[in-house]
């Protein structure tokens, strides 16, 4: 998206999928959808935003985000909060 919206240049956007490729990720399923969807009703969020809130519950990890209704949700729910 950054690359079609001119935001970042296409090396840039290669280099950066080289380097996701250089880290330990892994994909996480959520275990219920149902839960996603009423953490979203819940706290007024996205079901997009929703998904990474059930994931920091679930794996128990902090949060990491700029979006105000979804750290706001985060401290709610009692989820830490990513500090760099």
């Amino acid at each position: 998206m950054g690359i079609r919206r001119g935001r970042i240049s296409k090396p840039d956007g290669e280099q950066f999928l080289t380097s996701m490729n250089e880290m330990n990720v892994r994909l996480s399923e959520p275990a219920s959808y149902d839960e996603v969807f009423a953490l979203a009703q819940e706290y007024g969020l996205t079901v997009y935003d929703a998904a990474y809130l059930d994931m920091a519950i679930r794996e128990r990890v902090p949060l990491a985000s700029l979006d105000v209704q979804l750290v706001r949700a985060a401290k709610k729910a009692g989820v830490a909060l990513f500090r760099p």
